[in-house]
């Protein structure tokens, strides 16, 4: 913040608190609606008013776990070469559902993850040659 400015009062009205609190957290990241209650939540939003803003959120589009799901998915395998196994770890820490994450995953094949492995195999080979 620049020299001589002040920062907005908070809000006192908790649910306008609740929100602004979640657009600056979706503003710094895409989050599941796990991961966005529990950030409210770490910042003493009651839980309840940390739920109505999730639903809100999900109700006009602004969270949607099995969209967000599928994006990370689809990125991990493609530009790093991430397994079925490893996205789904990654998906469940992040606070997604089995559904969302089982979606996410039905668009990697198993014809995809082997040639992810083989892509990485030939890399491999590649540095060891080198050395």
């Amino acid at each position: 913040m620049p020299r001589g400015e002040r920062r907005a009062p908070e809000p006192t009205d908790p649910a306008e608190r609740a929100r602004e609190i979640a657009l600056r957290l979706l503003t710094h990241s895409a989050r599941s609606s796990a991961r966005l209650r529990e950030g409210m939540i770490s910042r003493d939003v009651p839980e309840d008013v940390a739920d109505q803003v999730v639903a809100r959120y999900i109700e006009v589009g602004l969270l949607d776990d099995a969209a967000l799901a599928s994006t990370i998915a689809r990125t991990r395998h493609a530009e790093r070469g991430r397994s079925r196994r490893a996205i789904q770890q990654e998906l469940a820490r992040k606070g997604f559902d089995a559904t969302d994450v089982g979606e996410a995953l039905e668009q990697i094949s198993d014809d995809d993850e082997r040639e992810a492995a083989a892509s990485l195999a030939r890399r491999r080979w590649d540095q060891a040659r080198r050395r």
